[in-house]
């Protein structure tokens, strides 16, 4: 997916150079670890909090290999509205969304090689299923 493409916050439009867009939270690492003890599979509330310092090269910078500039999670829905979220200590826990620039969701790459349409509008259960490897889960092209 083209993890690149992001809105400052949910409500704002996307305009100019993806290489500018503040997308990214970071969110302090005591907080994150305190709010998220166990598994990490939602967005915390301090993933909104426009005071946080936020980053501006997601989907550039793939050469670093950090989970904004190259990866994508499915803890979120594809198109997600709300900000990408990381650990800001190590930005090895995150929440960033598969983003497209097709309208209703994403092109997906799956372990067999090939390419599908997921809509946004995917069961978020469904979506998190997709990216387990031992669930045996068969998916239909919705």
């Amino acid at each position: 997916s083209e993890v690149k493409r992001g809105p400052v916050t949910g409500a704002d439009p996307v305009v100019g150079y993806p290489m500018e867009y503040l997308v990214v939270t970071r969110v302090p690492f005591a907080t994150w670890d305190a709010a998220l003890p166990g598994a990490d599979s939602s967005p915390i509330s301090a993933c909104s909090n426009t005071a946080y310092l936020t980053l501006k090269y997601t989907g550039c910078q793939y050469y670093r290999a950090l989970i904004i500039t190259s990866f994508y999670t499915h803890t979120v829905p594809p198109n997600y509205n709300g900000r990408d979220c990381i650990r800001d200590i190590g930005f090895d826990k995150g929440h960033v969304a598969a983003r497209s620039y097709h309208t209703g969701g994403v092109n997906a790459l799956r372990a067999d090689g090939s390419v599908h349409f997921v809509r946004n509008s995917i069961n978020l259960n469904t979506w998190r299923a997709m990216a387990t490897h031992k669930g045996g889960e068969v998916f239909d092209d919705q």
